[in-house]
């Protein structure tokens, strides 16, 4: 299955490349980006496109991992809780086990 995925991955990775060679003269052109406020110009950025591509492909892997990441940590956090849950409960029902039984039998109504 490794090897499988190992094939794919290339092809994706060669078919990116023919698409980037192939639209180079797109990807290559100049953008412009520029934020100005009250008639006060707060930054401009020129660069070619596929680099605000990248930028945004990264952004989306980082915020992804940080999901990913926060969710992780709350299902393990559930999990312990879930576990110490599981402990107290089998303790119980260990304690309830080695009770004694009584010897006296319940008393009947006549």
């Amino acid at each position: 299955m490794r090897f499988v995925k190992f094939l794919a991955v290339i092809a994706l990775f060669v078919l990116t490349m023919a698409l980037f060679a192939q639209n180079l003269a797109v990807l290559g052109a100049p953008l412009s980006l520029g934020l100005t406020m009250f008639g006060a110009q707060l930054f401009a950025l020129e660069s070619p496109l596929y680099m605000f591509l990248l930028a945004a492909f990264f952004l989306g892997c980082v915020l992804t991992l940080l999901y990913f990441f926060l969710e992780k940590l709350r299902t393990g956090r559930e999990l312990a809780r879930a576990n110490r849950k599981l402990a107290t409960l089998e303790q119980e029902v260990t304690s309830l086990r080695n009770l004694p039984l009584s010897d006296a039998a319940p008393a009947q109504d006549n």
